[in-house]
């Protein structure tokens, strides 16, 4: 799977994202929740978002995204756009270079 501008994904790592929120605009994060799923389809779609989803159930503190990029800071540009991200819910957002050795992302 190709990511647009990047054929072939090549010099492409795998990201793990973690986004942590902030409590005081979780009111804002029901408003935005059908624009935040459309941009992350959208990711999904273009094979730059593998997966994402909350930390934990019943927990909306929180997600982690996998994701493919060139470095760090392609990853952070990206993410940059996600409603969330742009409405200042996201309090921070940790980004880490993954490289799995077993299961289904070890083939990245």
């Amino acid at each position: 799977m190709a990511t647009p501008g990047h054929e072939d994904n090549q010099g492409m790592c795998l990201y793990i994202v973690l986004y942590d929120y902030d409590l005081e605009l979780m009111g804002r994060k029901k408003e935005l929740r059908d624009e935040h799923r459309t941009f992350m389809h959208r990711l999904n779609s273009l094979g730059t978002v593998l997966s994402s989803g909350r930390t934990a159930a019943g927990d909306e503190r929180g997600s982690l995204t996998i994701m493919l990029a060139r470095d760090v800071e392609e990853a952070q540009r990206i993410l940059k756009d996600d409603p969330y991200a742009r409405a200042g819910i996201v309090k921070s957002m940790t980004v880490r270079e993954w490289s799995p050795v077993v299961g289904t992302f070890a083939d990245c």
